[in-house]
């Protein structure tokens, strides 16, 4: 029996998966809000400043986590688990802010151990509007928009229904009703749509109060090439992204906190005084790049990696450039063969003999 029920269960999430890819498929204004807010959350990982203090202190865990709720929310909403779903997206909201929250004095490497460690109640939503209201951009950004944790406030709680199950809107059956198996249900999948979209602006809004530089324009790619300052910043195409994703009130209050920072159109005039890397700059930087990475890992292991790249842009770029690419391998290869180094079995039987040579000169 159990087998069984098993089986029917399995058949109920891949019809309710599939109905909701085609649904996808058919509405781009969906799968655009999905994949925006993604690329957002994830992005958040980049602007949040990492400093010789706070490295692999533990301080970027909340967004880390948030962003795989948001992934655990679109696999249950997709299975047309939408109540399960919702849930998540609490969790993300509440990951989203804590993230500022153990930052707001700029002491989340200290602040955040006890609580991810265990030791330390997850503070309520009242306790972290208090500590975010004494962040400076927090407190400029309210004086123009008073309302904003009220607004907040009422999507936590709008969210935390589902969580308790408040009466019959906020169950399973309420959401998609006249059936008691997993199915795709368009009015349910569009809510969680919208309530995506709405967490991932208040979590954007919050993190930009506190890291303004966000939407200045930082050209890190020309500037530092391949190697760029390990967080703090992001690149104009994630602040164009950022400004397209808010609301138009909340962007141009936020841009023009943004352009009122002194901090932060400091670091947008240092990054512009540097100087512009040239196409010869670019290319040494990533030969040097990529022939790291073949020593890491052997040459067909990069060239699995390139697969996949050179697969997507086929046909996208013209012929000359394409064989441009395709030479470049070639040349990668050849000197791979040459410095012994085509297989991850060649890498390691060459660092083994490195460290046998360095064995026997110190006998």
């Amino acid at each position: 029996m159990s087998q069984e029920w098993a089986r029917h269960r399995d058949v109920d999430l891949e019809g309710a998966a599939s109905a909701t890819d085609a649904y996808i498929e058919a509405h781009s204004s969906a799968s655009d809000s999905i994949e925006v807010s993604w690329r957002v959350l994830h992005s958040l990982i980049d602007l949040i400043p990492m400093t010789a203090q706070n490295a692999f202190s533990g301080n970027l865990a909340p967004a880390f986590e948030a962003e795989r709720e948001a992934r655990t929310s679109f696999t249950l909403a997709r299975i047309g688990l939408y109540k399960q779903a919702l849930v998540s997206l609490r969790s993300v909201l509440e990951l989203g802010m804590l993230s500022v929250y153990w930052d707001a004095h700029d002491e989340a490497h200290l602040d955040i151990q006890r609580w991810r460690a265990g030791a330390e109640r997850t503070p309520s939503l009242e306790a972290v509007e208090r500590r975010l209201r004494e962040v400076r951009g927090v407190a400029i950004y309210l004086e123009s928009d008073p309302a904003l944790f009220d607004r907040i406030r009422q999507l936590s709680d709008d969210l935390g229904a589902y969580v308790h199950t408040r009466g019959h809107r906020s169950s399973s059956a309420g959401l998609v009703p006249f059936t008691n198996i997993a199915s795709f249900h368009a009015e349910a999948f569009d809510l969680w749509v919208r309530r995506v979209t709405e967490v991932v602006q208040f979590v954007l809004v919050i993190h930009l109060m506190k890291y303004p530089v966000g939407l200045q324009v930082t050209p890190l790619s020309e500037k530092f090439g391949l190697n760029p300052p390990a967080g703090g910043l992001v690149e104009p195409h994630v602040r164009e992204m950022y400004r397209a994703f808010l609301e138009p009130e909340m962007r141009d209050r936020l841009q023009s906190m943004s352009d009122g920072d002194t901090e932060a159109v400091g670091i947008r005039e240092w990054v512009e005084s540097l100087p512009t890397l040239s196409e010869e700059d670019w290319r040494q930087e990533l030969l040097k790049h990529d022939r790291q990475s073949i020593e890491s890992g052997g040459y067909e292991m990069w060239a699995k990696l390139r697969d996949s790249v050179d697969e997507h842009l086929e046909g996208q770029v013209t012929d000359a450039e394409w064989s441009e690419r395709q030479a470049y391998r070639e040349d990668l290869r050849q000197w791979a063969e040459q410095e012994g180094l085509a297989t991850l079995e060649d890498v390691i039987a060459r660092q083994r003999a490195r460290i046998a040579e360095r064995s026997a000169e110190e006998q």
